[in-house]
């Protein structure tokens, strides 16, 4: 499980590189994820943008739940560029206090 955790993070910090990628996500929108969800409140809203990729948008904390051992935040990402925008809803979840994140897309 750990493993996947790392595996996936690692993913999302080598492969966006500051293009976006095929998902639409760029290097900016990752790190706004990952400093949204240690440091913002509920209801706050971080923007971003990436000039290289002519991309850019939000990442917004809808509410935090603990349960198990775990906590959980709920994200909303929007994310715009020139092809598309992506609207999204997902949990990141912790149990070892943020140093790692699980990620589940509503």
């Amino acid at each position: 499980m750990y493993r996947t955790i790392i595996l996936i993070s690692s993913i999302l910090f080598l492969g966006a590189c500051s293009t976006v990628s095929t998902t639409g996500k760029s290097h900016k929108h990752t790190q706004t994820v990952y400093f949204a969800i240690n440091n913002l409140d509920d209801g706050e809203k971080m923007t971003w943008s990436d000039n290289p990729s002519n991309s850019y948008g939000s990442v917004k904390i809808l509410a935090t739940q603990s349960y198990g051992g775990k906590t959980c935040r709920l994200v909303n990402n929007h994310i715009q560029n020139s092809y598309r925008t992506r609207n999204y809803t997902q949990y990141a979840c912790t149990n070892d206090q943020g140093r790692t994140w699980q990620f589940h897309t509503q």
